[in-house]
């Protein structure tokens, strides 16, 4: 068979970028896209296809429940929905308008983040707690009000210095019986940490696939039963279900735009499975291999420090290699080093941003930048051409 890329004319790349949307996610797993490809095959109902799959995922992982959802984000925006519709079949036609119902989120100030937009999506509003200098958990409590439905909790944010931590917001949405939902998109290393997040009590949690070597297209939410269930009830299939028996009234939902084939459904499912079989110390030791390789290859070039980054408890699952550029030395920016690579060929993709380097509380240097390799989507060979690349771009 002829490569689909080579006939369209897209050009193929060196991912060291990691797993990045943009490029596509990850390579998939062989045994999920063997098992993706069984479920090609044949036709199946989707509505029993999401309960089983879901009932399936949250017994691997340990959880009350869960539901296969489109991606991480597309999760939390149906698990917003859901807080704030429950199970009422006027409210779920109705998202995101919200008339009628509780539709503010709290989120700490500090916490910030790419994607919070998740909660307006389904119509609700988000309320800050708090300054740029953190939040207390008393200032939390004082801002639940009459329309409080839940509260965001972005658990990669709590490396930020005076947030408060998941288990405290757990305690306080028990105590004022308001939801918390959590976005915790990557946090599936170490074991311990995941299974930490998942017996936290938090009433929703959403997870991505493409950090476990599954599908980019692809999520799961896990939490309480019920949620779960109100959850459901904002998936693609309530639209489809008008008038077929047993069930004889459908419900219109915003999430018909939220589609999954069986096979993302499916591939899901052995996702999860495999990276619970994964032998953790070999996949990492093939990533810092490659980053040593990198290493030595850039050794006692001037104007560079680098910096080897640990997989730790609450950031993606992966080491990093982080090469520091002193820019104005240099003549070059981590910015232009960036391009460089990417119009080089073969492409290769990276990430470039400044670093702060404080002198003092109240000053930065911004001619520092940086470039971080993600040894996590090179394939094998592919470091000694990110290394070559490198060395010539940091020397000239």
């Amino acid at each position: 068979m002829s490569d689909i890329y080579d006939e369209i004319g897209v050009r193929k790349i060196i991912n060291a970028r990691g797993a990045s949307t943009n490029l596509g996610g990850v390579l998939l797993n062989d045994k999920v896209m063997e098992a993706m490809n069984i479920a090609n095959q044949n036709n199946v109902d989707m509505d029993e296809l999401f309960h089983k799959s879901g009932q399936a995922i949250a017994r691997l992982i340990g959880a009350e429940s869960a539901f296969v959802t489109s991606g991480c984000f597309a999760g939390l925006v149906q698990g917003a929905a859901s807080i704030m519709s429950g199970t009422n079949p006027k409210f779920i036609r109705q998202i995101p308008d919200t008339t009628g119902m509780k539709n503010e989120f709290l989120i700490q100030k500090q916490m910030r983040y790419l994607y919070d937009h998740c909660i307006q999506l389904a119509g609700g509003k988000l309320i800050e707690v708090g300054s740029s200098d953190g939040a207390t958990i008393d200032e939390l409590s004082k801002a639940i009000g009459p329309q409080t439905a839940g509260i965001l909790h972005p658990v990669h944010m709590e490396n930020v210095p005076g947030t408060i931590p998941l288990d405290q917001i757990v305690a306080l949405g028990k105590t004022k019986d308001i939801a918390v939902l959590v976005d915790a998109a990557f946090q599936y290393y170490p074991s311990s940490h995941f299974e930490s997040i998942i017996k936290s009590g938090a009433d929703l949690i959403g997870f991505s696939a493409k950090y476990m070597g599954g599908a980019n297209s692809a999520g799961f939410v896990c939490g309480k039963k019920d949620r779960i269930e109100a959850l459901a009830l904002h998936s693609f299939v309530e639209n489809e279900w008008v008038g077929i028996p047993p069930r004889t009234t459908g419900v219109q939902t915003f999430g018909r735009g939220y589609k999954l084939d069986r096979h993302d459904i499916v591939g899901m499912v052995v996702t999860v499975k495999e990276w619970l079989r994964t032998d953790q110390e070999e996949r990492l030791a093939d990533m810092e291999a490659k980053v040593t390789t990198i290493k030595q290859s850039l050794d006692n070039i001037p104007n560079i420090t680098l910096e080897e980054k640990p997989a730790i408890a609450g950031n993606p699952p992966w080491v990093e290699l982080w090469i520091n550029i002193d820019e104005q030395n240099l003549g070059r920016t981590a910015r232009d080093i960036e391009y460089a690579l990417i119009q080089g060929d073969p492409p290769i993709w990276v990430t470039a941003r400044y670093l702060l380097h404080y002198s003092g509380m109240d000053s930065c240097k911004e001619n520092f930048g940086t470039i971080i390799i993600r040894p996590i989507t090179i394939k094998s060979g592919e470091e000694h051409v990110v290394a070559e690349r490198l060395r010539e771009l940091l020397q000239s």
